[in-house]
């Protein structure tokens, strides 16, 4: 029988509840980043924290979603963790009763183990929860600017981050580009949820999404550049941030995406 994928066995190594299988993976001075408890460990502490976790969720099981290793040494693993403690391992997430929660590993490895692994928890909000909220939006946003203004500055907007490529400044806010249009605050937010259906970040993030559609097909029969560059090019400040958001406006994940094109 052919041997499974590396990504495949990491998780079923998780789904063992045997830590010494997990840490079978790690190169002894490897480094393990937890975003959901917010905690990093180097070496021998690697272990200890691996058997904390397992602790602290006894009946969690790993599902392989997307991604694997790649020549380059670095991965983007996306899964799906079902328990009935997860609330345990990412007090941030948005309900207590939790039990379903997707993921991603960001691996670094080498000859078949593993440099490091930096952990995201998905925390976006459900998409229903999302949908009242931009239609509550619209909703206040009724008066204001007439058809054809909105029209306009919806021109304006779509051709000022194209060419501008404004969506690249992580720092950039609601009231700098409504300076940059001559627009007050309320009236790019009425120019943002009612004529583009999103709030300010979601529209960053769909420029952002479409920049790295462009990365991904240039590079997409090659190897050269990693997920952790292409979110970077794009304006994402970390990969889990683009992994929720290209999903989000693409409908599928970035890896799925680079291989239409390879």
């Amino acid at each position: 029988m052919p041997k499974a994928p590396f990504a495949h066995r990491y998780l079923d190594a998780w789904n063992s509840h045997d830590p010494d299988q997990v840490l079978s993976f790690f190169y002894q001075d490897a480094t393990y980043v937890d975003s959901g408890l917010n905690q990093q460990v180097q070496g021998n502490m690697v272990g200890n924290y691996v058997e904390q976790i397992i602790g602290l969720c006894p009946d969690i099981n790993f599902e392989f979603l997307d991604g694997g290793m790649t020549s380059t040494g670095r991965a983007a693993v996306q899964w799906r963790a079902t328990g009935s403690h997860l609330q345990r391992l990412c007090p941030n997430l948005p309900m207590l009763d939790v039990d379903t929660v997707c993921g991603l590993d960001y691996i670094v490895h080498d000859r078949g183990r593993l440099l490091s692994s930096h952990v995201y928890f998905d925390l976006l909000p459900n998409t229903e929860q999302q949908r009242q909220m931009r239609q509550a939006n619209r909703q206040y946003q009724k008066s204001g600017l007439s058809s054809s203004e909105l029209e306009n500055y919806q021109q304006q907007l779509t051709l000022l981050m194209q060419q501008q490529q404004l969506y690249l400044n992580n720092d950039l806010t609601l009231p700098e580009l409504a300076e940059t249009l001559g627009l007050s605050t309320n009236h790019l937010s009425q120019v943002i949820n009612g004529q583009f259906g999103y709030s300010f970040y979601e529209l960053l993030n769909h420029f952002r999404a479409e920049k790295a559609k462009t990365l991904l097909k240039g590079f997409a029969a090659t190897d050269k550049i990693s997920m952790l560059d292409i979110a970077f090019e794009s304006g994402f400040g970390s990969v889990s941030a683009f992994y929720r958001a290209f999903q989000q406006h693409v409908g599928i994940t970035p890896l799925q995406f680079r291989k239409r094109y390879s």
